[in-house]
């Protein structure tokens, strides 16, 4: 394999991670931030939020991964993702994290994987360089599957750890370790 493969393999095995521990977290902040009753329904709202990017911006992300540097448009949406994710814990400090800002954050950081995804996809037969790409492909979905599951394994650690109050705070914790 060649060392920019492996740099992007390694790199996307860790940015999963951290997206299996975002969702994981976002349902269980949102939960422990709203009254009893509601938090379900906000939970679902914010996952919801998450995923409506994918659905709605899909088609014109692989159009625009076609028409521009791939390389760029992947470190132009990761440097968003990250701005987005750093923001959570300065705005917890100011007391002003509700489960819609919550929401508002996932549907921007999935805003900007939607937008991530199709030229990473496009970019990985440039970088195989006469390796399978069967293979390849094999080895960076595998990847994927074991990174949302360690992450979310992570996840159930963390959360575990403390009461209501610690929870949170370590949930906040998450969110800006994976900007």
């Amino acid at each position: 394999l060649s060392r920019n493969l492996v740099l992007l393999w390694t790199g996307q095995f860790v940015s999963q991670l951290g997206d299996a521990l975002l969702s994981a977290v976002l349902v269980f902040l949102v939960l422990s931030l709203s009254p009893a009753g509601a938090g379900g329904t906000r939970a679902g709202l914010v996952q919801l939020a998450a995923t409506l990017p994918f659905l709605l911006f899909s088609p014109l992300s692989g159009m625009l991964a076609d028409r521009v540097d791939r390389r760029r448009l992947m470190l132009a949406t990761d440097v968003a993702r990250a701005a987005v994710l750093a923001a959570v814990p300065v705005l917890w400090h100011f007391g002003l994290v509700t489960w819609a800002v919550l929401g508002a954050a996932a549907f921007l950081v999935s805003t900007f994987s939607t937008a991530f995804a199709p030229a990473r996809d496009a970019l990985v037969p440039d970088l195989a360089e006469g390796a399978s790409l069967v293979r390849i492909n094999s080895l960076l979905q595998t990847s994927t599957q074991v990174a949302m599951v360690a992450g979310m394994l992570i996840a159930a650690g963390v959360l575990g750890m403390g009461g209501r109050v610690g929870c949170a705070e370590a949930m906040i914790g998450l969110i800006g370790a994976n900007a």
